[in-house]
């Protein structure tokens, strides 16, 4: 969810509003003009967030182990760490990437020759439209809907297994290793947003001064998130 949510939001924010006017004076009305003309120019970060939702969903280990769902990244943990076979727990993690480039070339080949073009740095972005009655509240009923199961469902269930855990007396996690669990995800956040940080400001920098050069790093720093 913000994987798509995000990436579609910064290509809505980002289209300028004279094209939209241009296909309203065509015609269009503002229905048709977002369905023909928005959400095509929209593809590539749509595509992009469907791809790393799925990557994401395909290579989750926590959530399906819990569930008992079996899938490939539950297969190659158990295979490694309980079967002590990491030829085979090689060979699946392999498959999986080649599933990953398989998205990606996918993608690739239906977008084709097409250009996207986004020049809301030239001109005005697209206004926002205010809901009234009967559509404002559908709107916000569906928003609602989609944050909470996204968000405050899972977030709720979580709470209340840690409660539950917490109040039971076989379970103690305030022991003498929680602090170094705690320090340790801590420390690996942090280097790891440091990182991220350092890198997205090296290819803000580069987009700057170097266009051609930045965008082939941009890309090939996104296909590598991609496949990790």
């Amino acid at each position: 969810y913000p994987y798509v949510y995000m990436l579609a939001r910064v290509a809505f924010r980002e289209q300028a509003a004279i094209s939209f006017e241009a296909a309203q004076l065509m015609g269009l009305s503002r229905f048709k003009a977002f369905i023909r003309l928005v959400m095509p120019l929209a593809y590539p970060q749509l595509a992009a967030g469907t791809i790393l939702a799925m990557l994401e969903a395909m290579t989750d280990y926590g959530t399906v182990s819990y569930f008992g769902f079996p899938t490939l990244s539950e297969r190659i943990v158990v295979l490694w760490s309980g079967e002590f076979n990491p030829n085979a727990a090689t060979q699946l993690a392999f498959l999986m990437i080649l599933v990953a480039l398989t998205l990606i070339t996918l993608e690739r080949r239906m977008r084709g020759k097409a250009k996207f073009y986004q020049n809301a740095g030239q001109g005005r972005c697209l206004r926002r439209h205010p809901l009234r009655g009967v559509k404002r509240i559908i709107a916000i009923t569906a928003c609602a809907a989609l944050f909470g199961a996204a968000f405050m469902l899972p977030v709720t269930q979580l709470l209340a297994w840690v409660i539950a855990e917490v109040q039971s007396a076989s379970v103690n996690i305030w022991n003498e290793n929680f602090a170094v669990y705690a320090g340790n995800s801590l420390f690996l956040a942090g280097v790891s947003a440091a990182i991220v940080t350092f890198l997205a400001l090296l290819i803000a920098y580069g987009l700057r001064t170097h266009a051609s050069k930045g965008r082939r790093i941009s890309r090939l720093l996104a296909r590598g998130v991609t496949l990790s």
